[in-house]
């Protein structure tokens, strides 16, 4: 009987099954690493109160965002943070001579975070998206808007994917509206 060489074969199937392990033990690693730390990022972030100092402008802000684990808490709830999103409302109108005014507007975030790009925010007025851009170093988005007699809500909305991120640092501080007439 002749006898069959099965070194081949036996270095092809370990070669095959260390690589399946090692991708996986991989993966497994990445998983882990990506989790963070949850408990570290469990907040609040404040929607300042505004003196517009222009005649006729009136501004009022939302309450503060609650966040925990990355995620938002659920307006209709308290206890339950599952939203991916949530949203600084600011109501905005004029009423002075004209009956609308227009601005340039930015929102910021007081500590100088660098925190600002498409990912994280969007803007809206009532539920219309606004154009807006970001300044060069992402510490503010800019915008237009015109400020009328019937009230209009500004909209920021903020993903869960900053508060990931900025989270621990945005904590009890404060986002800032400022807008300036054409």
């Amino acid at each position: 009987m002749k006898k069959r060489n099965y070194t081949s074969a036996y270095v092809s199937i370990s070669a095959i099954l260390l690589s399946c392990i090692g991708a996986i033990s991989v993966g497994f690693a990445s998983w882990i690493i990506s989790q963070g730390d949850a408990t570290s990022v469990t907040g609040t972030i404040n929607a300042d109160n505004i003196d517009p100092k222009i005649a006729g402008l009136t501004i009022n802000s939302s309450g503060p965002l609650t966040y925990s684990h990355y995620f938002f808490q659920n307006p209709n709830n308290t206890d339950e943070f599952n939203q991916d999103s949530a949203t600084i409302t600011y109501t905005i109108y004029f009423t002075g001579a004209s009956g609308s005014l227009e601005f340039d507007g930015s929102l910021s975030f007081g500590t100088g975070l660098h925190v600002f790009n498409s990912t994280y925010i969007s803007v809206k007025l009532g539920n219309e998206d606004l154009n807006h851009t970001f300044t060069t170093n992402n510490d503010a988005v800019k915008f237009s808007i015109t400020a009328t007699s019937t009230p209009q809500d500004l909209k920021f909305v903020i993903s869960n994917k900053m508060i990931a991120k900025y989270g621990a640092e945005m904590n009890q501080k404060s986002f800032y509206l400022s807008l300036e007439a054409d």
